[in-house]
């Protein structure tokens, strides 16, 4: 049964439904400027890949700077306690000598700067930059993880029977919206105004 997150009505009595999108695509599927390289023996995480032997964590990282002309590359560790996170920090929880373990890498190479971006200098300015879009990739994919993709559904209301007065509905809807602000993940942006605008004044 799909996870009912929020239901609002508006003013005009209109009907807004936020619900989990059981099915939602991985954004590992999209178009990244990173490559993720994960390695764990119960979960299948980041990207798909051809590494697998290696002694070191030190080693795995040697393998794919030889392999790639890599221009950022950031550890990445999970935590695993009543489902999965991932971070590039170190930090609580991160550092839990029970449940958080190194899991592999994030790394951005100068082919794919180049593919997103042209023709650039990459200087420590324009790295803080990437480095900035890689944690948003990972925060993209935590909310994938974690289930935290939504969907819609909005019934709004036609113009009432003059004679019985049943008001009848039409329905719109969509899905796929990673995180669960309406007015954040750009699921409102499917709204008309009206119903945007009432939701930022609540």
């Amino acid at each position: 049964m799909s996870h009912e997150l929020d239901k609002i009505e508006f003013s005009d009595g209109a009907k807004l439904r936020i619900i989990q999108d059981e099915s939602p695509e991985s954004p590992r599927e999209w178009d990244n400027l990173a490559t993720m390289v994960m390695l764990h023996k119960l979960y299948n995480l980041g990207d798909k890949h051809h590494y697998s032997d290696f002694d070191s964590w030190d080693a795995l990282k040697a393998q794919i700077e030889s392999t790639h002309d890599v221009e950022v590359i950031l550890p990445v560790r999970m935590y695993d306690h009543s489902g999965i996170a991932l971070s590039t920090g170190s930090g609580y929880p991160f550092n839990c000598p029970w449940d958080s373990v190194m899991v592999g890498f994030i790394f951005v190479t100068s082919e794919s700067i180049k593919s997103c971006f042209g023709d650039v200098t990459i200087d420590d300015e324009f790295r803080s930059k990437i480095t900035q879009q890689m944690q948003g990739e990972l925060e993209t994919y935590n909310q994938y993880l974690a289930g935290d993709v939504w969907g819609f559904i909005l019934e709004i209301p036609k113009p009432a029977c003059e004679t019985c007065g049943h008001v009848e509905y039409e329905e719109d809807s969509c899905w796929g919206f990673y995180g669960s602000d309406p007015l954040e993940n750009g699921m409102a942006d499917h709204f008309p105004e009206k119903y945007r605008e009432e939701l930022k004044s609540r």
